[in-house]
Parts: C-alpha cells; structure tokens; sequence
C-alpha cells in the first residue's frame, strides 16, 4: 500500500517542539487538502518513518526492529523510538500486526505498488551481520 493512498500522515511529537516553522507549514498545507494527521507521542526521533510500521493493507501492517547499526553508541541508543511504547500506538495500528524478526531501518523501504524495494543495507544487517 504506498502511502499516497494511506489514511492519515503522523508526526513525532517532537517536530513541533525541535522544528516548530516545518510543523505548522506541514500542517497547514494538509489542512489544505484535507488530510487527517496527528501527533505519536513518546517518541525519541523525529523521523517516524524509520521506526514505524509499514501499512501493507488497509489495516495490515508490518512491525520490524529498528536498531540501527549507526545508533548503537550509548549517546545515540537513547534516541532509538520503541514502537511499542509509543502512547496510543494500538489506536494508530487498528489492523493486523504483523511482526517480523527483521532488524530493518524503514527510510530504507522504498514502496512500489503491491511491492517493496529494501537497501542493501537492510539486506547486509539481516543475513551479513
């Protein structure tokens, strides 16, 4: 399901606060078109693509771990985002959920139709690393 025809766009609740001038021309240019967005809080990154979970379905999504290779010093652990501890994540993902045992950084998931294209990166942390 590629994300021009998902339901709703999400932020981190941090952008607001870390980038506020972004956050309000985001959400006035969705206000134009219309198009429900809201807030994840308990977020540790801004960049929710990288650790939320990819809609595959109108309600079928896919949970993967985000622990990234470049996060893994004791400065940077502190801003990785457990998906499951984001507050009122089971209303967001109102669908199945699919967990996959899959270390995966979801900017690098590129949607294609009924298909994905994964890095190689991904690739190498799962069956090289």
């Amino acid at each position: 399901m590629t994300d021009s025809i998902s339901g709703a766009v999400f932020f981190s609740d941090l952008l607001p606060k870390k980038c506020p001038l972004l956050y309000k021309n985001l959400v006035d240019e969705l206000g134009k078109e219309n198009i429900p967005h809201s807030l994840l809080k308990n977020t540790k990154d801004i960049w929710c693509r990288d650790y939320m979970p990819i809609q595959t379905d109108s309600n079928r999504f896919v949970l993967y771990k985000y622990q990234p290779d470049y996060l893994q010093t004791p400065y940077y652990k502190r801003t990785i985002t457990d998906v499951k501890a984001i507050e009122s994540i089971e209303t967001i993902l109102h669908g199945q959920v699919v967990e996959l045992d899959l270390v995966v950084d979801g900017g690098n998931v590129v949607k294609c139709g009924n298909k994905v294209v994964m890095t190689e990166k991904t690739y190498y942390a799962k069956y090289m690393g």
